[in-house]
């Protein structure tokens, strides 16, 4: 199994700040304005909110991207809903702050630096997560959550397993040319509908292969 980076339409999972180091880190439970700190473009922010699943609505996330000097407004850099995490890419250099808005049972931010390269990379697949196709008639798509893992089966198939536990296979009736050999593949979800609804993967080399049934498999 295959630890995975995910791709949502604006955001991306741990992957392509893998190796690098970190700039900041900060984290905690309620709204807050946190410490400054330096950044040059290309960089990546990774954050994380837990929330009591029973109110969701009552765990709103917020976080602003200001400026450390004056305070201004620069743009959110999310805005989640109950328990979530994602990573997003900022390429803007200078000194910064980040604004919390809302309460959470816990809550964390990470900026790390990322090569152009990755940059590149992250900025192909917000593309293709934008464009997703919406699904195709009778396809079915599960809400699968957070990721754990995953790896190729025979056909082919994507094998993945939730973080939960559960398992699910994903076929592609287009085929999909070299996933057999990638090891960097991001799932890219389907446009206007919940992120945990994939609609397919984008492989390293760019290339986006799309998904026809996505089926939870307890035999696995």
């Amino acid at each position: 199994m295959r630890a995975l980076p995910l791709v949502l339409t604006l955001a991306l999972l741990p992957g392509l700040a893998a190796a690098q180091s970190v700039i900041h880190e900060f984290s905690g439970r309620t709204q807050e304005i946190t410490g400054a700190f330096q950044a040059q473009s290309p960089w990546m922010v990774t954050w994380q909110t837990r929330h009591h699943e029973g109110a969701p609505a009552l765990g709103r996330f917020e976080v602003h991207l200001i400026d450390a000097a004056t305070d201004d407004f620069l743009g959110i850099v999310t805005l989640w809903y109950g328990s979530g995490t994602g990573d997003v890419l900022m390429e803007e250099s200078g000194r910064f702050r980040f604004r919390i808005l809302g309460y959470s049972d816990g809550w964390s931010l990470r900026v790390q630096p990322i090569t152009t390269e990755a940059a590149e990379r992250a900025k192909a697949a917000r593309e293709a997560a934008r464009f997703a196709p919406a699904p195709r008639q009778g396809v079915t798509r599960q809400q699968i959550g957070t990721i754990r893992s995953w790896s190729v089966d025979t056909g082919p198939t994507l094998v993945i397993e939730s973080a939960d536990g559960r398992r699910f296979r994903a076929v592609f009736p287009d085929g999909c040319p070299g996933l057999e050999q990638t090891d960097d593949l991001r799932m890219v979800s389907g446009t206007g509908r919940s992120w945990e609804h994939y609609a397919g993967v984008l492989l390293g080399d760019g290339r986006y292969c799309e998904f026809g049934q996505v089926m939870a498999d307890p035999a696995l």
